[in-house]
């Protein structure tokens, strides 16, 4: 009879999706790709999940997954239940299975020697095969029977398969033997092998595999990714570190190159083809034009522009245009010479006349009140007379003539430039506007009852006799005893004292208060309708009930904010950071999203959520939720043990802020 040994547990039949004992079955579970995602040191206590697909999946250390093994979550960590090696019937039966007479033949039973025994002693025993029976001792009885006819054909089926008398060859059933059958000393020949063809299932230590150039040998690189090799026949692409020459040699403009050695190549006539790059000494163009355009600057926007260099480098720069002066000299030519003092700032110039070509001049012009000599060489002769003053003659706006000094008329309506003084000859002043028979030229002038016009510009500082109604426009300033403001203006009250103003206002006026400073206490109470006042600091208020507003910076007793009448949600259906808008929150993993995700309690470094702080977290899926935290510390409440926490199906936990650095997590379904 079968016991109820461990490896015989759930027999072919995967168990329910409930929980008996503590156990609850999760459903089956692919060791290959880790579906659905399971997780070292994370899980519910109880949980298990049934190996559907062989794998390495690392869970707290155990890598070998069969089909068929359980993983099962203690209370810290994932464990192994193997299965492989689970009894599935006996004698085609199973449960608790009783061997009878008919489970047994000849073949499935090794015969031992009876020794001295009585056959009389032994059971009947039918032999249907081709068996030798030993006995000692007188044989009595009629307790032998049956006919032995010679050897029979026994059939082998299952993992065994095989048929014939005697001996007979047999054959082992495909993926009956594992690893773990095969002895270590076991000389299994390579012809029994098959194809090895997945990648990386040869290692390097199991060959004799080397870098050197071994014949009919694998070839391993080394250390540098090199190997050496003798002729390799292939279409190979890139470019070769180091060569010795090419095996045939080319020609380029007529000189055969093999890579042993440069070569020289000549131009003859138009023999070499394409063009050479500025990089490399040429233009990169074909043609005079396109080359001359490669070389110069840019020539966008240089319509017009003259080319300029400033001793380094060339640009396009705008022709003619003004300029600075910066120093005048007198170059000597044609007898003519001179002299220039403060030539780089206002420059006086002093010409003198030498002796004079008269074939490279075309005329001289000789005045003045002295006697200059004209000395004259060659053979070109000067005509003419100089006779002392010569007499001047003015037309225009000034007449007159003399020589020497004489004076002059300014004619009537003539245009003057420069000051009119009172200093020189008197004359007449006739059909100017006005009347009156000077001009005024005194610094401080009484004018006597004059029409001023309308003038663009005056200072009426110490100005008398105004009329305020006709006589002054504008606003007068509260300094000078008015208001400041003109009617059904906006008003702004300055300076200091008490200002007492009384105005019927309009819906449409504005009243800008003071930003320093404390307005009057007013008699009686005050209301301002549909007023906005920007940031203002209220001292003891009573606000009444305020139809709308937001109180994210107000506190109950000026440190502790004000906080959510609610839980707000945020749902999350991803691997979610949480943020400081978080706190005093939910967060939500909806039934909708069936996927294992983590939500992370980041840093106070990064967020630095105030102390007190209270984030809970819900999930509504049967994937777990896991709760963990950057390089702070979050406590399990009751157990003092710290890391990333487990949220099952329907559960909620609490995480709450103690220190900076320091948070408490506790609720239903949390491990």
């Amino acid at each position: 009879m079968l016991s109820n040994h461990p490896n015989c547990l759930g027999g072919n039949s995967s168990p329910a999706s409930t929980s008996t004992g503590g156990v609850a079955f999760q459903g089956s579970w692919n060791a290959s790709t880790n579906t659905p995602t399971l997780t070292s040191s994370v899980g519910t206590t109880g949980y298990f999940y049934i190996v559907s697909v062989a794998g390495s999946t690392n869970l707290d250390g155990i890598t070998d997954w069969e089909v068929g093994d359980w993983a099962i979550f203690g209370t810290t960590t994932w464990t192994k239940v193997d299965n492989t090696d689970k009894v599935s019937s006996v004698f085609g039966r199973v449960g608790s299975v009783v061997g009878v007479s008919t489970d047994y033949s000849a073949v499935g039973i090794t015969n031992t020697s009876l020794g001295a025994s009585n056959p009389s002693t032994v059971a009947a025993t039918t032999v249907t095969a081709s068996s030798t029976i030993a006995a000692t001792g007188a044989v009595t009885g009629s307790n032998l029977s049956g006919t032995n006819t010679g050897d029979q054909t026994i059939t082998l089926t299952g993992d065994v398969t095989g048929s014939g008398t005697g001996s007979f060859a047999t054959a082992i059933a495909a993926g009956v033997i594992v690893n773990a059958d095969i002895n270590a000393s076991a000389a299994i020949a390579d012809t029994k092998l098959d194809t090895i063809s997945t990648a990386l299932k040869v290692s390097n230590s199991a060959t004799t595999a080397a870098s050197a150039n071994t014949a009919s040998a694998i070839v391993a690189r080394d250390a540098s990714g090199n190997f050496s090799a003798g002729t390799i026949t292939a279409n190979l692409t890139g470019n070769a570190a180091t060569a010795t020459a090419l095996q045939t040699a080319r020609a380029i403009n007529g000189v055969n190159f093999d890579g042993t050695a440069a070569i020289t190549v000549t131009a003859a006539g138009s023999t070499l083809s394409d063009t050479v790059t500025i990089a490399n000494g040429g233009t990169g163009q074909v043609t005079a034009q396109a080359a001359l355009n490669a070389l110069l600057p840019s020539q966008a926007g240089a319509s017009g522009k003259v080319l300029q260099s400033d001793g380094t480098n060339t640009s396009f720069v705008a022709a003619g245009g003004s300029g600075t002066v910066t120093s005048v000299s007198v170059t000597t030519a044609n007898g003519v010479s001179g002299t220039v003092a403060t030539s780089t700032t206002t420059p006086a110039i002093s010409v003198t006349l030498g002796a004079i070509t008269p074939t490279s001049v075309n005329s001289v012009i000789v005045s003045g009140s002295s006697t200059p000599t004209l000395a004259v060489t060659g053979t070109t002769s000067v005509s003419g007379a100089n006779t002392g003053d010569q007499t001047i003659t003015l037309t225009g706006g000034v007449t007159g003539s003399g020589t020497g000094s004489f004076a002059a008329t300014v004619v009537t309506n003539a245009n003057l430039t420069g000051v009119i003084t009172s200093v020189g000859n008197a004359t007449s002043i006739a059909s100017q506007t006005g009347t009156g028979t000077k001009f005024v030229v005194d610094t401080s002038p009484i004018l006597v009852t004059p029409n001023l016009g309308t003038p663009t510009a005056a200072l009426l500082t110490s100005a008398t006799g105004l009329p305020l109604t006709t006589g002054v426009t504008g606003v007068l300033g509260a300094a000078n005893g008015g208001t400041g403001i003109a009617n059904n203006a906006a008003m702004t009250v300055t300076g200091s004292g008490n200002f007492a103003y009384t105005r019927t206002l309009t819906a449409a006026t504005n009243v800008t208060f003071p930003t320093t400073g404390t307005l009057a206490t007013l008699a009686g109470s005050e209301t301002f309708t549909n007023k906005t006042l920007t940031s203002p600091t209220l001292t003891t208020p009573a606000l009444g009930t305020p139809a709308s507003g937001n109180l994210g910076s107000c506190t109950t007793d000026g440190t502790n904010k004000v906080g959510f009448l609610i839980i707000p949600q945020n749902s999350q259906s991803a691997a979610y950071t949480l943020v400081l808008a978080d706190a005093g929150k939910h967060i939500f993993h909806p039934s909708s999203d069936a996927n294992a995700r983590t939500y992370t309690i980041p840093a106070n470094s990064s967020v630095a959520y105030t102390i007190g702080t209270a984030i809970t977290f819900i999930n509504m899926t049967s994937q777990v939720v896991s709760i963990a935290i950057t390089t702070d510390t979050m406590y399990l409440s009751s157990a003092g043990t710290t890391g990333t926490r487990s949220l099952a199906q329907y559960g909620s936990a609490t995480a709450i802020k103690m220190t900076s650095t320091t948070w408490l997590i506790s609720g239903s379904g949390l491990t």
